[in-house]
């Protein structure tokens, strides 16, 4: 309080005040407190705008306020009942925190102590004040608010004293509630119904409640009867109660009962109510009840009973049971005899009662009053062990001897009641009858009325149509329907969907158009001539020249390409615009678009004239887009799918926000267009142009030796890279010295495959090859003189061949060697694994486990080829969840150190690779075996001994390679033989038949398994990543939906309570918990008692025994 500003405590200050007059009634001084405690003046202007908001908690505080409620109607009470049911809780929070629930007691206490009134008006600003405690109490903050303020639950009890039934049952509903929130609020609703007893002046404490409640049963079972028997219910002038309404009413009553009888922990205090509630008639009530045949009623009924019963289980046990048997005097006599036995004093207590018993004087009727208080008081003696403060005198307020004459009272008020209720019940009957012959009078005076009118005008017609003429009973002719009502007829259609379609103007311009008359029809069908038809299509063009005419003819530059013209049926389509040159013609009927063929074999025809122009459609080309600026020379063509102007409508080429002149203009100004220019200008090849003319001038007809594939292979492999030489000569030379710059592999690969055979013409070759004269070289084709040149050179071919095998055999060396390399160190790697081992026999124990139940189990081991089946197991609720998914997660989370062999695995993709293409490395380890071995022969048997030319250095260069090369082939020889040994020992290890599968499909098998566990590895991740946010997000839903519920139940926590009593929920699980407890009890004592006879069986026995 603290924190809240002035105005808030000035308004609490004037509310308190205001509270207090309201209860103690208007004052004169009040006035002038008001000055005294006022605030200033601008404090005071504050407050006033706050309470002008007729939605605010203050407003409806200072409404209730008022002076006898004044300023309060129903629909101000009804508008803070919705306020307080559906706005926040802070509004509801801070309206109780403004004393809003002490203004609205009062004001209940207010309208409890004013007579019943005939307005209508008081008794629903009294239901409507109830409803708004009812919302407050449905949530956390008022039933704190009550039980801070327990007097509250007087002012609720003093409402069952009031007219209204409805007011009754919400008041019923409020105790029920109260009732179970707190055993101190029991007690004060005890409290609250023995002021009630004291104001009313009955004897017991629901006296006034039950009488009230036994009235509402009796009224709906008379107004039950009289529908039974009465059609027409409306006719009754009496205050009449739906009967569902009455069975609610009852249901809540019953509610509140059962709450009394029950909610108290101690059993006695529950016996205690129970004698209260009967001595104000409740069982009476009971068999009424159960007289509605409401369903819900009979359970709260038959829990009470149950309830009553196991109490009085739970206190005397067997006792009663045992004693209710009896229905002889002398039997209970001696029963209480045996049971005072060794109690003296009680025997002179008991002969003192009977002796007093024996003084009871009267008439039959006297003495059975006499002996039923008796009766209750001994009742109530024994029952009440625990001594309440609530004697015979605090219960019944009378003497014995005016107690008596109640009794007698009672029974002749009884039989007054039930005659008043026959003598009701006639004058009920009587009147029913009397308005249902008045309603029958009634009917048939009017219906006799009506007849008389009828007959009137019957007779006046009559008289009338006698002196009329007969001519004037034709009826006369009808007009000829308007112009627009026969096109609206005609076209009912048409004008619907031009409705339908236009806008008011244009509909108002329909409408009008529509109401012109025949005559402007006909006069606008006279002026309007329909359009001329087209014109017939032109004659064909002329045949097209031939293309050696097209060739020589020179086109002018102002002509246009003919096209076909279209056929008639396609007139409708549209052509695009046509060039500068023709648009100032007057256009022709529009062509169709000539199609891809035609474009393509449509010549080109000067055009003569305009004259021609106008007389035949301009044949056109595709439309080219237009630009300001072109190159100067020919630049490289930009490659791009082109799109004509029919199709970028629609499309981001036909924005109209962009300004292609401007952007263009702004490129040239740039220099992007020069610059353009300058690097992408089009290359062009002149060396074919100087070749072609120096070919022409040399001999037309060189001699040739080749095949034409050779001589081309020749031009376009071996010449071009020794264009650079200036003669066949210097090329010679530079392959006998082994140069390496110019022997590349591809060189001398060209050579050897272009080496004359039986394909070539040999003897002309020979010829030329045993000619001395150099100058008849120049007879031959360019390849023909490269090759004398080079055939001139001793063992040309073989030469070729051993030079080209040992340029090769390095880059084999160094492939074998690695790919050999590979293998070995992935078969050792994979066959050394322990991690892999490991993983192998989790998979193993897993698999057994899976396939414990059928023939598959009990497994020793399993093929490797088995592990990419492992992905193929799916979870049965999860389909996208694997076994391969839930063994990476295990083995991640419990077995860390498995996971290397991933590690290990890896090489096997690169391994199975090599393997693949085993063939390939045999076939270059043969021919690298039989390569050497060739050498070897053809350096020992051709090139030993034999005088070669100074430059010539093919022999010591090939020694020294033989020798260095024979070295080292003899590595890869080992290790060839050490590869064989490590797949086979691999695939033999992990039990695979090296002769049935290939090494490349068993190293492809862990290729795929390591493939699939990274995949898994990743998909587990996200399982597990999902799984984790499914369960924070269902922790939160869970959280979400939980304070939901919660607010929603702290919004209808006496609702909710009230649902679950008036299904009989919490009644049966409490009749479970007695009949299970009732059970154990009776298990416990039938153990006792057999154990006992067991015992006497035995004792039996032995006394048998023994004698």
């Amino acid at each position: 309080m603290l924190s809240w500003d002035a105005n808030k405590k000035w308004l609490m200050i004037n509310q308190d005040r205001q509270i207090e007059n309201l209860s103690c009634g208007p004052s004169s001084t009040l006035p002038a407190e008001r000055s005294v405690l006022s605030p200033p003046t601008a404090n005071k202007c504050d407050m006033e705008l706050a309470l002008s908001d007729q939605t605010a908690p203050e407003y409806f505080i200072r409404t209730f306020m008022e002076t006898g409620l004044r300023a309060v109607t129903p629909s101000i009470a009804s508008s803070l009942e919705v306020s307080l049911r559906a706005r926040p809780m802070d509004w509801v929070d801070k309206f109780i925190d403004l004393k809003g629930f002490h203004v609205l007691v009062s004001n209940l206490a207010y309208l409890n102590r004013q007579k019943e009134s005939k307005k209508e008006t008081t008794g629903k600003i009294e239901l409507e004040v109830l409803k708004c405690m009812k919302a407050l109490l449905n949530t956390k903050s008022g039933v704190q608010e009550v039980i801070a303020n327990p007097n509250y639950i007087y002012t609720i009890v003093h409402s069952f004293v009031r007219l209204q039934r409805q007011t009754r049952k919400l008041a019923c509903e409020l105790l029920i509630f109260l009732c179970h929130c707190d055993t101190f609020m029991y007690d004060h609703i005890l409290d609250g119904f023995e002021s009630l007893r004291k104001d009313c002046e009955d004897l017991c404490i629901f006296d006034t409640w039950l009488r009230e409640f036994e009235l509402e049963i009796d009224g709906s079972r008379t107004m039950q009867l009289l529908e039974d028997e009465t059609a027409d219910s409306t006719l009754l002038n009496t205050d009449w109660v739906p009967d569902n309404f009455i069975k609610e009413y009852a249901l809540s009553n019953i509610l509140f009962i059962n709450a009394l009888a029950n909610v108290p922990k101690d059993v006695h205090a529950r016996i205690h109510i129970r004698q209260q509630l009967n001595a104000s008639g409740i069982q009476t009530i009971l068999i009424k009840l159960e007289k509605l045949n409401y369903r819900f009623i009979d359970i709260q009924v038959d829990a009470y009973k149950f309830s009553a019963e196991s109490d009085l289980d739970d206190v005397f046990g067997d006792e009663l049971s045992q004693y209710e048997g009896i229905d002889q005097p002398p039997v209970l006599l001696d029963h209480i005899l045996k049971s005072i036995a060794d109690t003296p004093l009680a025997r002179d207590h008991l002969l003192s009662i009977f002796r007093s018993l024996l003084l009871i004087k009267g008439d039959s009727e006297t003495r059975a009053y006499h002996y039923k208080l008796i009766d209750d008081l001994i009742s109530q003696i024994v029952l009440d062990r625990r001594g309440y403060h609530n004697n015979f005198g605090d219960v019944y307020g009378v003497s014995v001897g005016s107690l008596i004459q109640k009794f007698s009272d009672l029974d002749r008020l009884h039989k007054m009641e039930s005659e008043e209720a026959r003598n009701r019940e006639q004058l009920l009957r009587a009147l029913a009858e009397k308005k249902k012959l008045e309603h029958e009078l009634h009917r048939l005076l009017s219906k006799a009325q009506q007849s008389q009118i009828d007959l009137s005008k019957e007779l006046r017609s009559t008289a009338i149509g006698n002196g009329m003429d007969i001519t004037k009973d034709t009826p006369p002719p009808t007009p000829p329907p308007l112009p627009s009502q026969h096109f609206q007829s005609e076209h009912p259609t048409s004008l619907s969907y031009l409705s339908q379609h236009m806008s008011a103007n244009d509909r108002s311009s329909l409408q009008a158009c529509s109401n012109i008359s025949v005559q402007d029809l006909d006069v606008q069908k006279q002026n309007f001539s329909p359009p001329p038809p087209p014109p017939p299509p032109p004659p064909p063009p002329p045949p097209p020249p031939s293309l050696p005419q097209i060739q020589k003819t020179d086109r002018p530059t102002h002509c246009i390409p003919t096209t076909p013209f279209p056929s008639q049926n396609n007139t409708n389509e549209i052509t695009p615009p046509l060039s500068p040159c023709i648009s100032s013609v007057a256009p022709p009927p529009p062509p169709l678009p000539p199609s891809s063929g035609s474009k393509k074999n449509a010549p080109s025809i000067p055009c003569k004239s305009n004259a021609n122009m106008n007389t035949q459609p301009a044949p056109m080309g595709p439309i080219r887009k237009e630009i300001l600026h072109y190159p100067s020379v020919k630049l490289k063509q930009l490659q791009w799918h082109k799109l004509d102007h029919n199709r970028i409508d629609k499309t981001v080429w036909s924005c109209e926000d962009i300004d292609n002149q401007l952007l263009e203009q702004a490129l040239y100004d740039s220099g992007v267009f020069e610059k353009l220019q300058f690097t992408f200008p089009a290359a062009f090849n002149t060396s074919f142009e100087c070749k072609q003319k120096k070919k022409d001038k040399d001999v037309t007809n060189p001699v040739t030796f080749l095949s034409k594939e050779k001589r081309r292979n020749i031009h376009i492999a071996i010449l071009p890279q020794i264009k650079h030489h200036g003669s066949f000569q210097q090329v010679r030379e530079r392959i006998l010295a082994l140069d390496g710059g110019l022997c590349n592999e591809t060189f001398l690969g060209n050579l050897v495959i272009n080496v004359p055979n039986q394909d070539d013409d040999l003897k002309t070759m020979n010829i030329y090859l045993k000619t001395l004269e150099t100058s008849k070289y120049e007879e031959l084709d360019f390849p023909e003189q490269f090759i004398i040149t080079m055939m001139s050179m001793y063992r040309y071919e073989a030469r070729l061949k051993y030079m080209l095998f040992r340029i090769q055999f390095w880059e084999r060396y160094d492939r074998l060697k690695q790919n050999m390399t590979t293998i070995i160190e992935v078969s050792e790697t994979l066959r050394n694994s322990t991690t892999f081992k490991e993983f192998l026999y989790l998979i193993l124990l897993v698999g057994n486990y899976m396939n414990a139940s059928s023939f598959q189990g009990g497994a020793f081991g399993v093929r490797i080829s088995s592990l990419n089946k492992i992905g193929d197991t799916r979870a049965s609720k999860a389909p996208s969840l694997t076994l391969l998914q839930v063994l990476a997660g295990t083995i991640r989370y419990q077995f860390p150190h498995v996971l290397g062999f991933v590690d290990d695995l890896q090489g096997t993709g690169q391994a199975a690779h090599i393997m693949a293409s085993i063939s390939d490395i045999v076939q270059q380890y043969t021919e690298m075996r039989e390569g050497l071995k060739k050498l070897d022969i053809e350096l020992k048997t051709k090139w030993d001994g034999v005088e070669l030319e100074e430059n010539d250095l093919f022999l010591p260069v090939m020694e020294e390679y033989q020798t260095l090369a024979t070295i080292r082939f003899e590595e890869i020889q080992s290790l060839y033989i050490q590869m064989g040994e490590a797949w086979r020992d691999c695939m033999i290890f992990y039990a695979e038949d090296p002769k049935v599968m290939r090494p490349d499909e068993f190293f492809g098998i862990f290729a795929d398994f390591i493939r699939q566990w990274q995949t898994a590895v990743i998909a587990e991740e996200k399982h597990a990543l999902k799984m984790i946010q499914e369960k924070k997000e269902k922790a939160e839903k869970e959280r979400k939906q939980a304070n939901t519920e919660m607010r929603h139940h702290e919004r209808r926590m006496m609702d909710d309570l009230l649902n679950q009593l008036k299904s009989g929920g919490k009644f049966c699980r409490s009749r479970q918990r007695r009949e299970r407890r009732r059970a154990k009890t009776c298990d416990r004592k039938s153990y006792l008692f057999s154990s006992l006879e067991e015992i006497s069986a035995e004792s039996l026995l032995r006394i048998l025994q023994s004698e």
